[in-house]
């Protein structure tokens, strides 16, 4: 076919006329395209606040055809709500209109947004049921466990089983793909040696192999310096007549011995000795056997240990072994932060913890993991490692009591000394068999060694009256948990910066005039429980220190002040005072009004007012405007009044919520707890049941407040075998058989969550994180409403029930409640002592329906 020639003139009456028809045809196009953007162009200005203009550059700033236009158009007559709605269920041609739109700043707009993530994104390619996907989604739903690296990554291709392999190891031909030769996995050949394929997992370097059969790992092979399996060690070898390592035996008697690396590679003479080597040297030298090659040995600047230091002293820095020595200290390029990295041939420096390292398969708990150590069953992670270094028992070849591993050419775990290898990991301090913390120390060691630092040595304390800290920490199990504290926690920081200063004294006012924060809390718990401070109130002094805080950070009329800090000072605080220790729902009672009272004075501040100027048109309109604020600041406005310090008002009564009455979901909520099973013995999630399901009952059976649930003691609980009493008030109530049960079961395996306790046990029922304390309402209150116990409807509709079934005095007695409460309960029952007599069963005891 020839190219058409467009730019030459027509000449004959043919051309001529098909010119013409070409030009009306282009004309007739143009005006219909015209007439397709006008018609779109009408419908946008109709549907959003776009005027003509904008909306025609966003039109033509489109870059569609007719067709386009046209399905543009009949989308948006079938859904005039497509550029409000958000759906990305619509022609590509609407996501740019959108988008050119939402640039010209027209308001009301609202972007096509991703099926999945929700989010507005410039680009939805991929078209799906219910719209259309952005790009993270897309690969997300493509994500699948690799089935060379197993890591979690978009599958880009498939094998022939057709598992999914990411965009990584997609240049790996699946050929090179196959069952290693040594474990069996497979894996990516790395070598073929004697026919035999070994993958990336035991492939092995030339100096590490086995100098008999040539593919298999050497046991410790740069200790010994003549590398040699466990298989080939059981049977027998000759000696090589190049370079003296163990080689196979000839097959003929004329034929010389030769090792597995004089056979693939020419040895060299050393350069001190003379003898043959199959080292490599190193470019313009000569090379060294491994009898004469040795490293420098010396001190490590960072652990002390005498080892082979591995990083020679540079430029002030000290010689580092090869535990220590991570590479030079820089900047990574993968997190940022200045720590010791390593990739100079790769030209990127990473820390150890941004650096790729490969997933392997732990032989202990079969989870892809970093691998940590190889053992004689196969590679572990940390996890396993550490507890493999941490386990005793007694060794079955001495009777000790040792470290029990497995080791290569022993089927069973042994100790170091009954396989005959020295024992590694040991403590430098105390020659425990243990995995070691820091500078080849014990954690109990290294505990020891960091106290120390802080508190001074025992024979010669920096401050005396610290000793039971030091007695506190040492007693922690496992003693990992303190070191954790003293390196990361910020209470320890604030600890340590308390103890840089001599003039401080370490004293509860002190903790009192910093910050407030929960570090500053735990720390002053923790003071308390080791007896370093002595014991007193935490709720009631953080309260007053915030009252103060508050008053004096406050700019409102200082007679205000003054007469909010007089109904605190004489009025809130001393009932505090008298009564039992104060729990988060007393304090948030005494800081609700003062709240409230602020919010007021700003009020009467916005016009120039004081509370003495406050009259009854003003409260009236500051109670429609904030009736929650009104029913805090209620009880001060009463007491301001009797005293004239505000003007004569008439206060309403504050508004109380109705109690809904009990629900058949309550009871189905109760029998749940009750009989459901539990967990296995041993596992937080068991104790975390056990929590739940009692302090749950407590509510929905008893109408017990999680402030008070919280704090319970084991002395309000009397067992007498299966049966088990609460004594919630001034009479003890049996509880039901599964309740009983589930107590029983709590208290045989009650456990403290905070790792430091006070020499003597509070008792607390419920025990909670911080040291000495128990579990704090608002954390007891979240797990609740996580189990399915909403307390704020629950414990209100539980006390209408049991309100209908006694009346008041029985109800403060058994249930602990004041008599004034009981009685309010009943009057709305409308239960009597009448009806109460004709009802009353044999027992005394509270029966719900759940009984049975």
């Amino acid at each position: 076919m020839s190219r058409r020639r467009s730019f030459a003139p027509p000449e004959t009456p043919t051309e001529i006329r098909a010119a013409a028809q070409r030009a009306a045809r282009h004309r007739e196009h143009d005006s219909a395209r015209e007439r397709a953007d006008q018609q779109l162009i009408d419908l946008i200005t109709a549907i959003s606040a776009a005027d003509v203009a904008t909306a025609r550059a966003a039109v033509w700033g489109m870059a569609s055809g007719r067709a386009g236009t046209v399905g543009l158009i009949e989308h948006l007559r079938a859904h005039p709500d497509a550029l409000r709605s958000g759906s990305s269920a619509a022609p590509a041609s609407l996501l740019r209109l959108a988008l050119a739109l939402h640039a010209a700043g027209v308001s009301g707009l609202v972007l096509p947004r991703c099926v999945d993530c929700n989010g507005a994104s410039p680009r939805l390619d991929r078209v799906v049921a219910g719209g259309r996907l952005c790009g993270p989604c897309v690969n997300a739903r493509a994500a699948g466990p690799c089935r060379i690296c197993a890591r979690l990554k978009p599958a880009v291709s498939r094998d022939a089983t057709g598992a999914p392999i990411c965009s990584a190891c997609r240049t790996k031909a699946d050929s090179n793909i196959k069952a290693c030769g040594l474990c069996g996995n497979p894996s990516r050949v790395r070598q073929r040696i004697n026919g035999i394929v070994l993958g990336v997992c035991c492939s092995v370097p030339l100096q590490a192999r086995c100098t008999v059969c040539g593919w298999r790992k050497g046991v410790h092979a740069y200790k010994t310096r003549r590398p040699l399996c466990a298989v080939c060690a059981a049977g027998p070898t000759a000696t090589c007549s190049q370079c003296g390592q163990h080689a196979p035996l000839p097959t003929t008697d004329s034929e010389p011995a030769c090792c597995a690396r004089c056979t693939r590679r020419k040895p060299s003479t050393c350069r001190d000795c003379g003898q043959l080597s199959t080292r490599k040297p190193r470019p313009g030298q000569q090379s060294q056997c491994p009898d004469c090659y040795r490293r420098p040995t010396g001190i490590c600047g960072r652990c002390g240990r005498e080892r082979v230091i591995v990083r020679l002293a540079v430029d002030g820095d000290p010689g580092l072994c090869g535990v220590c020595w991570h590479g030079p200290t820089t900047t990574c390029a993968g997190c940022g932060q200045l720590r010791a990295c390593r990739g100079e041939r790769r030209g990127r420096m990473l820390c150890q913890s941004c650096s790729p390292r490969p997933l392997y398969r732990c032989a202990r708990c079969g989870q892809q993991r970093h691998s940590a150590a190889e053992l004689g069953e196969g590679r572990i992670c940390q996890a396993c490692y550490s507890k493999a270094l941490a386990a005793k028992g007694s060794c079955p070849g001495c009777g000790n009591v040792r470290r029990l591993l497995t080791y290569p050419g022993h089927p069973d775990a042994l100790c170091a000394d009954c396989a005959g290898i020295p024992a590694r990991r040991v403590c430098r301090d105390c020659g425990n068999e243990d995995s070691l913390y820091a500078a080849g120390r014990c954690p109990p060691c290294s505990l020891t060694i960091r106290l120390d630092a802080l508190l001074g040595p025992p024979d010669a304390p920096r401050r005396p009256e610290l000793e039971p800290l030091r007695a506190a920490l040492h007693a922690v199990t496992p003693a990992r948990t303190a070191l954790d504290w003293l390196h990361r926690s910020r209470s320890a920081k604030i600890l340590r910066t308390i103890l840089s200063d001599n003039e401080i004294e370490l004293t509860h006012d002190t903790l009192d005039a910093l910050p407030p924060s929960n570090e500053t809390r735990f720390l002053d718990y923790l003071l308390t429980a080791a007896g370093v401070l002595p014991e007193r109130d935490h709720a009631l002094a953080r309260l007053e220190t915030w009252v103060n805080r508050t008053l004096d950070a406050s700019t409102h009329d200082a007679a205000d002040l003054r007469a909010l800090r007089t109904w605190l000072t004489w009025m809130v605080l001393p009932r505090r005072r008298r009564g039992p220790a104060l729990t988060d729902g007393a304090v948030n009672g005494v800081k609700k009004p003062v709240h409230a009272v602020l919010t007021l004075l700003d009020r009467l501040g916005e016009e120039d007012a004081r509370l003495a100027d406050l009259d009854q048109t003003g409260l009236d309109e500051w109670i429609t405007s904030t009736p929650d604020s009104y029913g805090n600041a209620r009880p001060f406005l009463l007491w301001a009044t009797r005293r004239h310090l505000a003007g004569p008002l008439t206060l309403p009564p504050r508004a109380t919520s109705r109690r809904r009455p009990i629900q058949p979901a309550d009871w189905d909520l109760a029998r749940r707890l009750l009989h459901d099973p539990l967990p296995e013995p041993g596992t937080l999630e068991r104790a975390a049941q056990l929590r739940i399901r009692i302090a749950g009952l407590l509510v929905l059976l008893y109408a017990q407040p999680v402030s008070r649930i919280s704090r319970l003691t084991l002395d309000r609980i009397t067992a007498h075998g299966a049966t088990v009493e609460l004594s919630l008030g001034a009479t003890a109530i049996t509880a039901p058989p599964a309740l009983a049960a589930l107590i029983s079961t709590h208290l045989a395996e009650r456990r403290y969550l905070s790792a430091v306790q006070p020499a003597q046990d509070p008792g607390w029922l419920f025990p909670g994180a911080s040291p000495g304390r128990p579990i704090t309402p608002t954390a007891f209150a979240v797990q609740l409403r996580r189990g399915g116990v909403h307390t704020g409807t629950a414990r209100p509709a539980a006390l209408l029930h049991l309100a209908s079934s006694m009346p008041a005095a029985v109800l403060a007695d058994l249930l602990g409640i004041s008599i004034g409460t009981a009685t309010q309960l009943t009057a709305t029952t409308g239960l009597s002592w009448a009806r109460y007599v004709g009802t009353r069963t044999a027992t005394d005891s509270i029966r719900p329906p759940m009984n049975n």
